[in-house]
């Protein structure tokens, strides 16, 4: 239907756009399958509002350019997807950076001891490498 009004460029770039939202849509509940959580449900509700205001733009620019309200809508839906997509990944960053800083190596205190042996040896044998190499 719409492509039979579309010709040349314009039906390629097209096209390629609809491919890239669709890729973008897809992707975003793929990751649901890892897992359901807020921050992918964000990303998910916010891919397929911004889905949806793409798709208000096709219809009042290729088959009722009367709509009533319609550009409102478009710009809420696609405000509402932006944040909702944006403020997702924010949330999934933060949770990533979260649990990276808490999963620390705990050492036993033998390792301890002998690490902290080794560090003293270590600083200790460069001191007298240093000293060797500018005072001779």
């Amino acid at each position: 239907l719409l492509f039979g009004e579309l010709t040349g460029t314009l039906r390629t770039a097209v096209m390629v756009y609809l491919a890239c939202i669709t890729l973008m849509c897809v992707s975003a509940a793929i990751r649901i399958r890892d897992g359901l959580t807020s921050d992918r449900l964000m990303v998910l509700t916010g891919a397929i509002l911004f889905v949806l205001s793409d798709s208000l733009i096709a219809i009042t620019r290729f088959f009722d350019p009367g709509l009533p309200f319609a550009r409102f809508f478009i710009m809420l839906l696609y405000i509402a997807g932006q944040f909702l997509i944006i403020s997702g990944r924010m949330k999934h960053h933060r949770r990533s950076f979260q649990q990276s800083r808490s999963c620390q190596v705990k050492m036993a205190p033998s390792d301890q001891a002998t690490r902290r042996g080794d560090l003293t040896f270590s600083l200790s044998k460069a001191r007298s490498t240093t000293s060797a190499i500018f005072f001779t």
